[in-house]
């Protein structure tokens, strides 16, 4: 009993936070905006054979690091528009 009534008391929490977030719009596409462009860019980043400017390894060759950062960043992109 003690934990359902804990539970239910963390998800009112959290709504009441999603509703002062979703109160700026800004901030929502914003945050999805650059989401998409970071999985853009990871995504770009992990294909070989393409010119990757800002590398200091072959231009030419795959990524990860690069990729993996980008997708942390798309991810923490989207957590922030929640």
């Amino acid at each position: 009993m003690l934990v359902w009534h804990l539970t239910c008391w963390f998800l009112v929490l959290v709504a009441r936070e999603s509703e002062v977030f979703m109160k700026n719009p800004v901030l929502f596409y914003g945050a999805i905006l650059v989401a998409v462009v970071a999985l853009a860019l990871a995504v770009y980043y992990i294909i070989p054979g393409i010119y990757h400017p800002l590398t200091t390894t072959p231009p030419l060759a795959s990524h990860p690091t690069h990729a993996v950062a980008f997708f942390i960043l798309a991810v923490i992109c989207v957590i922030a528009a929640r």
